[in-house]
């Protein structure tokens, strides 16, 4: 495809502010930067103080949120 000139790219979609956020929380929450705090109120930081980590102004999943990763970003996209 590449060398007929062809884009390999078979299709793609356009996502809404909301989704795109949502999308980004979701990959940012698993890396070591985390997230930037100010986003969660402190009574949503505490709820999940066991699966979660504060680093200056990020918050990092721990190693129990780690194994709970895709539950602890619904439970962050909810909060915002």
């Amino acid at each position: 495809l590449v060398t007929a000139g062809e884009s390999p790219e078979s299709s793609s979609e356009t996502l809404d502010a909301q989704t795109s956020k949502r999308e980004a929380l979701q990959l940012l929450v698993r890396t070591r930067e985390g997230v930037p705090i100010g986003s969660f109120s402190e009574a949503d930081l505490d709820e999940m103080s066991e699966l979660l980590e504060r680093h200056e102004d990020r918050i990092v999943l721990t190693r129990a949120g780690r194994l709970l990763a895709n539950e602890v970003a619904l439970r962050l996209i909810d909060a915002i």
